[in-house]
């Protein structure tokens, strides 16, 4: 199992960085947008699997792995103590919070839509 859950955190981590990539490229602005994107996305898909109620392993594979690998709450953190330390502090406690809310808005819609 161990090792179905660092292959599908290796896949998130990749799929992470394409999609990091390709936001960037399309907005073309220096602010954190694309952290913020990524953690709601894997939020909302992590929400979707525990709704599911998979066999344990798919869920560890799955919700560890796949949606470890893909969110990057460490990143969110240094975007937010940078934003602080360049002066930033509205921009950074709202870009913080706003995350943070976010996030768990699209966990709870994820697990709402499976639920039912």
């Amino acid at each position: 199992m161990i090792v179905f859950i660092g292959i599908a955190g290796g896949c998130g981590a990749v799929a992470r960085y394409w999609l990091d990539t390709g936001i960037k490229k399309a907005i073309c602005s220096p602010n954190p947008f694309s952290t913020a994107v990524i953690n709601v996305l894997g939020s909302f898909i992590l929400g979707l699997i525990v709704a599911a109620e998979l066999d344990p392993m798919w869920s560890a594979v799955l919700g560890l792995g796949l949606c470890g690998g893909f969110t990057t709450f460490s990143t969110a953190s240094v975007e937010v103590g940078n934003l602080l330390l360049a002066k930033r502090l509205i921009y950074g406690l709202i870009y913080g919070g706003a995350m943070c809310v976010l996030c768990a808005l699209a966990a709870g819609l994820g697990i709402v839509l499976v639920s039912g």
